[in-house]
């Protein structure tokens, strides 16, 4: 599942990218990944409202979409150059940061068993129950708060990836929101970061700009030392 979650992605992304971003050259492997996450989930989310459909049902047609849109394009194997090498290389670096900072907040729901204390923010509690009421097989389909009570207006799309996880695994709501929905969000914000460098000033200063990004101070470790301003 998440090896084909990955590859509709990227693949959607490679396939739009011209036609939608026709301005931007120097498209990274990052832009195309960027690019299809928004599509993707922009797809399930208009899928599962609007059809009434399950997270996990939404991705496989958006998949068997993507393969068929495959067929009627270049078909040749992406080559790996040097400039593709370095936007893979950039991303498992910064994944592999994202762990290593993030190793308190990805294990907070065992902590929370083992120990009784939950290692980040308790806005977690929300977005596993968000995720819980669209993967979960004891969800009534609506409002996980009020039973039989529609959804409010939210921005959804980004749970439904987690969601759709939880529907072929017995993961809680609240483990995908601290070990999938977090650091998912880190990256792809990463990646943005790095996307918008590399369209703006070339590779050498898309990786510089990551390097900014990963050994600049957390805002909550200086000056009012807040700790609203703690990315965990």
């Amino acid at each position: 599942v998440s090896q084909s979650r990955y590859e509709v992605v990227t693949k959607c992304g490679e396939l739009s990218a011209k036609p939608l971003l026709p301005c931007a050259p120097n498209a990274s492997t990052p832009l195309h990944f960027l690019l299809g996450f928004a599509i993707t989930l922009l797809g399930m989310t208009v899928l599962v409202l609007a059809a009434n459909i399950s997270p996990g049902a939404a991705l496989g047609l958006l998949i068997a979409a993507v393969g068929v849109w495959s067929l009627f394009t270049d078909r040749a194997s992406p080559k790996l150059t040097s400039s593709v090498n370095t936007d893979l290389l950039v991303v498992a670096v910064v994944a592999i940061v994202i762990c290593c900072l993030g190793r308190a907040a990805l294990s907070a729901p065992l902590s929370l068993q083992t120990d009784g204390v939950l290692t980040t923010w308790v806005d977690y509690y929300l977005h596993g129950e968000t995720i819980s009421s669209f993967g979960s097989r004891f969800a009534l389909g609506g409002d996980i708060e009020v039973a039989f009570a529609s959804r409010p207006l939210y921005h959804y799309a980004s749970f439904l990836l987690p969601a759709a996880l939880q529907e072929v695994t017995d993961l809680s709501g609240l483990a995908l929101a601290t070990f999938f929905l977090l650091p998912m969000g880190l990256l792809i914000a990463a990646m943005g970061c790095y996307a918008l460098a590399v369209e703006v000033g070339g590779r050498i200063t898309a990786v510089i700009a990551i390097m900014i990004l990963i050994f600049a101070p957390i805002p909550s470790s200086y000056l009012l030392h807040c700790a609203y301003r703690d990315w965990e």
